[in-house]
């Protein structure tokens, strides 16, 4: 059986690529807040998801505090959502938070991106415990989903971020000093690393 669709000029176009300018908005279980990935799109990162393309205002306004977006934001959302639903777009995106690791590789921080190289289809629960600088994603997460207020957010963070660049100067040291040798320096966490 072939599966080829024909497109101009009678040249075999790929089977999906067809499906590139439609508009198809597909009930997805996700709500802000939420550690997801698209391993089968190309996603093997965690992220917190913000929002979905298919969102209109009156979702984001549900799923997110109002620090999260902007009014000019959400117009320019219902102008994309009108357009594409009218005229079909590939737009089928996820956006959200995830880490970044700075050119020292020691700091890491968080960032928001859009994931368009993933339909939002793809999407899925990421199903592992966060470790490393991916434990930051947590109280972002616990934030978005109205879990925690701003404070509780800022603070933990903050304590997870110096836990991760300890952790990470402490790897950087045992790998060049002994741990008896830390240990006499006055790091007697040193031996609680390995």
């Amino acid at each position: 059986m072939c599966c080829d669709i024909y497109g101009e000029e009678g040249k075999a176009d790929e089977p999906f690529s067809v499906f590139e300018a439609m508009w198809m908005e597909f009930p997805a279980p996700f709500h802000a807040g939420d550690l997801a990935d698209a391993p089968t799109g190309g996603v093997w990162e965690p992220f917190v998801l913000t929002d979905i393309s298919t969102w209109d205002l009156e979702r984001i306004r549900q799923e997110l505090p109002p620090t999260v977006y902007s009014e000019g934001f959400l117009f320019f959302r219902n102008k994309q959502l009108a357009r594409c639903r009218e005229f079909g777009c590939g737009d089928t995106m996820a956006r959200g938070y995830t880490m970044g690791i700075s050119s020292q590789d020691t700091i890491p921080y968080l960032y928001r991106d859009d994931f368009p190289f993933c339909n939002y289809w793809e999407l899925e629960y990421y199903p592992k415990p966060l470790s490393g600088a991916r434990r930051l994603l947590r109280p972002v997460s616990n934030y978005l989903k109205g879990n925690h207020d701003i404070e509780l957010l800022v603070n933990t963070y903050s304590v997870l971020l110096q836990r991760v660049i300890w952790e990470t100067q402490r790897s950087a040291l045992q790998y060049v000093y002994t741990n008896e040798a830390l240990s006499d320096a006055g790091l007697p966490e040193a031996d609680a690393g390995k």
